[in-house]
């Protein structure tokens, strides 16, 4: 649990920036500044798992969080 906690932490606005940027990105259906917002942070693999932990806990499908995360 305690690397959970530090994605977290670590990634905070991140996330929250990616939260916004995955709802408006399914309305347009282009992911490209999402993708490109991932790769332009200095630890892109925490923040994809943060990502998928945050993804998770509102209860979206896996199908959709592997679409959308490219995973």
């Amino acid at each position: 649990m305690g690397r959970i906690y530090f994605i977290i932490e670590t990634q905070g606005i991140s996330l929250d920036k990616c939260m916004q940027m995955i709802s408006t990105s399914e309305e347009s259906g282009d992911l490209k500044d999402l993708e490109d917002f991932i790769r332009s942070n200095p630890h892109p693999q925490e923040l994809k798992r943060g990502l998928v932990i945050q993804m998770l806990s509102e209860q979206i499908p896996i199908s959709k969080i592997m679409k959308i995360l490219g995973v």
